[in-house]
């Protein structure tokens, strides 16, 4: 994958987990809670998949995801690992 295609990528990803945010952060706090995920699935994710998906992603143990560990929540399901810039 070439430089600019990573670039893009990255750009996808970051609007991606930016539209996420505002649907499913419902107070306007800028983070998702396990109440917003459950409220926002409707019922199609149960509580033991949103306790999954938060104890996988949640990395700094604060009950929420925030805008970089959404980010990371969409990266891993496009498995594509974000590069470091040297």
């Amino acid at each position: 994958m070439s430089p600019d295609e990573v670039s893009d990528l990255e750009h996808e990803i970051k609007q991606k987990a930016e539209v996420a945010l505002r649907a499913y952060d419902r107070n306007g706090d800028g983070r998702v809670s396990k109440h917003e995920m459950e409220v926002i699935s409707g019922g199609k994710l149960s509580k033991d998949q949103i306790q999954k998906a938060f104890e996988a992603n949640d990395k700094d143990g604060d009950g929420y995801l925030g805008p970089k560990e959404m980010e990371n929540m969409i990266r891993k399901r496009t498995k594509v690992k974000k590069r470091v810039k040297k």
